[in-house]
């Protein structure tokens, strides 16, 4: 096993842990206090969002607040982490130049961990301001507008068609609630994005039971990722009767999480750049 594969399962299966259980790592990011930065986890120095599997992790650490920082960028304005606080580990790549037998140099990405704090765990001379309310419903719309999809309401099932490359959804009183409606339509958004003429995502049926559950995993996963940018609670409704097969699927392959959330987060990239919609940063 390399060292990379080592850092995968680290993860993964702290991850793994939640979802055995029966909870979902990446729902508990809206249980934000009243002072609390929410959204996608980003730097709190250089206000740079985290992208990937890091997402994840950081949200399954349950800490309220979007903003995260290294020991010493705390230290550096002038805060401190408490006493007995236990950071997140979060991964990135480095690229280093190997030199193969025929003296012919490459670049090679190379996965290292570090650690972050979020803004709750550290002692500030004073917090800084609180985001500003939220345009839910109209940065939702503007991805949905936005993104060009052919969307037709009306039936019992919230499904994206392939072949048609047509979204398909119940009509909008048929939802419980607001955000239901919207985290439902992104959810499908995110499988549209993966069309041979967009992201060009394997799209596969149901006969394929991981194929299945990786898409599943990458819709809920982006789904996720676009209701935090827009400030709407994540919807675990329906999305449940899904956990045991994505287990299935990680435990397999301890891999396929960092892989998914990578093709959320492109995805969700993809429809807030296509909508025109400021991401955090």
């Amino acid at each position: 096993m390399n060292k990379n594969a080592t850092i995968y399962e680290r993860i993964t299966n702290r991850l793994l842990d939640q979802m055995r259980s029966g909870t979902l790592p990446w729902l508990k990011a809206w249980n934000a206090d009243a002072n609390a930065v929410i959204g996608l986890p980003r730097n709190g120095t250089t206000s740079r969002p985290y992208s990937g599997i890091n997402i994840i992790v950081l949200w399954a650490s349950g800490f309220p607040d979007a903003r995260w920082y290294t020991f010493n960028q705390a230290r550096k304005l002038g805060a401190c982490v408490r006493r007995g606080e236990k950071g997140q580990e979060v991964l990135f790549f480095k690229t280093v130049t190997r030199v193969n037998d025929d003296d012919e140099e490459r670049e090679v990405p190379i996965a290292r961990t570090f650690h972050v704090f979020n803004h709750s765990q550290i002692d500030w001379p004073e917090d800084g301001p609180s985001t500003p309310p939220s345009e839910a419903y109209v940065d939702a719309q503007a991805v949905l507008d936005g993104s060009g999809a052919v969307i037709i309401h009306g039936g019992e099932h919230a499904m994206y068609r392939p072949r048609l490359d047509v979204i398909s959804l119940p009509r909008f009183e048929r939802f419980a609630t607001t955000e239901r409606y919207f985290t439902t339509a992104l959810h499908e958004l995110v499988h549209w994005t993966g069309h041979k003429n967009r992201l060009g995502r394997e799209l596969v049926g149901q006969d394929d039971v991981e194929g299945y559950a990786f898409e599943e995993l990458v819709a809920e996963l982006g789904a996720a990722f676009l209701a935090a940018q827009c400030g709407l609670p994540p919807d675990d409704r329906h999305h449940a009767a899904y956990l045991q097969s994505w287990v299935a699927v990680l435990e397999k392959d301890p891999g396929a999480l960092v892989r998914a959330a990578s093709q959320a987060r492109k995805a969700s990239e993809f429809l807030m750049e296509t909508a025109a919609i400021e991401q955090a940063a």
